[in-house]
């Protein structure tokens, strides 16, 4: 069961940038070994093969663009290590779109109320005391400035429990759940 800290703003948004700092250098690290391993794969030499008849005439005459290909298909793989490390697709997220924010110690969902670059400005819902999955909108708005990398989950509602609108639920809560550990796993142990 997941314990929830509501927190003052200025308290989460030194949490944050601490969080910011430890996830930056982890995704460097994860970099730096996917291009060694990368590197490895391609500097490991090939054996040669005869060379047939019926192999050279098969052989495509512009082996010059082929292997250009080939490189620019690695260094465009090689590029996309960062869309591993973060959600993709966040840079079209709309205002008004749900989204989950991790916190080293839990996370909370919310709905994005502006953008700027890589920026989300989120206004938060908080979790009830003892029931999972039960949310409320706070009397006093909470809203924060949230990196894109701290959103890890984006497709749920958020659905009215009761007939007054006084309490909240979301549809994926223990996939959001088990996302959250997985993402505590790479970024936060």
């Amino acid at each position: 069961m997941v314990s929830f800290v509501i927190k003052s703003k200025n308290e989460r948004d030194e949490i944050m940038q601490k969080q910011r700092e430890i996830v930056l250098k982890k995704i460097e690290n994860i970099k730096l070994k996917k291009c060694i391993e990368a590197n490895k794969v391609f500097k490991e030499p090939v054996p040669k093969r005869k060379k047939t008849v019926s192999v050279i005439e098969n052989t495509p005459k512009n082996t010059v663009e082929n292997n250009s290909d080939i490189i620019v298909n690695v260094e465009s793989s090689s590029q996309s290590f960062d869309h591993d490390m973060i959600m993709t697709g966040l840079n079209e997220c709309p205002v008004g779109k749900n989204v989950v924010v991790a916190y080293m110690d839990t996370w909370y969902p919310g709905q994005v109320i502006a953008q700027e670059n890589t920026i989300f400005k989120v206004k938060f819902l908080h979790p009830a005391k003892s029931v999972q999955n039960l949310f409320k909108w706070p009397e006093k708005e909470d809203i924060s400035e949230i990196d894109e990398m701290f959103i890890f989950y984006l497709d749920f509602e958020i659905l009215s429990k009761d007939s007054g609108g006084r309490t909240w639920y979301l549809t994926n809560y223990h996939k959001i759940q088990y996302e959250y550990e997985q993402y505590c796993r790479k970024y936060f142990d």
